[in-house]
């Protein structure tokens, strides 16, 4: 008998809510999980460093799904290209300035997933 904890069966749980969700959905987590790691390196100054590693890897994921064929996936492409090289630095105010628009970008991407 295979015996698992509840937390292995919500992790499990979670993994295929993620891997079956519709792009949308991926998308707004993505930016949701990037908010929440800015969140956590404002007050985690021992982690700060691998915290905002992971949120830069969230931002090339984004940037790598666009779709380069308009003016607003270019536009797009050149926030996270900014948010990046911000997170780069690792200042409080450049961590702050991001953690400002990965928010507004979630928020948006929010209505997008509820209202369509």
């Amino acid at each position: 008998m295979v015996r698992t904890t509840a937390q292995e069966v919500a992790g499990h749980y979670n993994k295929m809510g993620i891997e079956t969700a519709p792009k949308r959905k991926i998308i707004y987590l993505l930016h949701e999980k990037c908010v929440h790691l800015l969140n956590r390196s404002i007050y985690d100054t021992e982690k700060r460093r691998y915290l905002l590693d992971r949120a830069q890897n969230i931002i090339v994921q984004l940037q790598s799904a666009l779709i380069r064929e308009d003016t607003v996936a270019e536009s797009l492409y050149q926030l996270y290209d900014y948010a990046y090289a911000r997170l780069e630095n690792g200042g409080e105010t450049d961590i702050a300035n991001v953690q400002a628009i990965m928010r507004q970008l979630t928020d948006t991407y929010y209505v997008l997933l509820v209202y369509r």
